[in-house]
């Protein structure tokens, strides 16, 4: 059977709109991979970022066997600060009130002080005394005053990320 010009331009119309429609689903499919790609690659850099967990609790630290590499954060208590030329002690205290001692040598950290958020890598010594090599201090948040800020984020669950 031979087919007239009008049906011809009629095929190829319909051959044209499925076409359309199946490189809509492929172009719909593409971007919906392309999504699911973005959203893992931001998870993996956010959980790596953080590093799952930043840092042990002082609870945490003390359940660790001796020698083992830590990242423990508290707060600094009132009055244990002390330093002896590069030496510097001082005490961490977790969410529960359990101590920890903190021995730091090298350059004195200028905010360094009763109440302060401190982070303190090292390794944890046979006399559970935290041998620390590195401190990271909370900066202050001058948009937010600390009450305020620490009641948000201890309701939303997220004290663990504030330093």
């Amino acid at each position: 059977m031979s087919t007239t010009g009008a049906e011809q331009t009629w095929r190829k119309g319909e051959a044209s709109a499925e076409e359309t429609q199946a490189g809509g689903m492929s172009h719909r499919r593409m971007w919906l991979i392309g999504g699911a790609v973005a959203v893992v690659a931001l998870w993996a850099v956010l959980f790596f970022a953080v590093g799952g967990d930043f840092y042990k609790t002082v609870e945490e630290a003390k359940a660790a066997g001796a020698g083992e590499n830590l990242r423990v954060g508290g707060l600094v208590s009132p009055g244990s600060v002390l330093q002896q030329g590069e030496v510097v002690t001082f005490t961490l205290e977790g969410e529960t009130g359990e101590l920890l001692d903190v021995r730091y040598v090298g350059v004195y950290p200028e905010r360094l002080k009763a109440y302060e958020r401190v982070v303190a890598t090292g390794s944890l010594g046979e006399s559970s005394t935290l041998e620390a090599n590195q401190l990271l201090i909370q900066c202050p948040d001058k948009l937010l005053p600390e009450k305020v800020a620490n009641g948000i984020a201890k309701g939303a669950g997220l004290e663990r990320l504030l330093y």
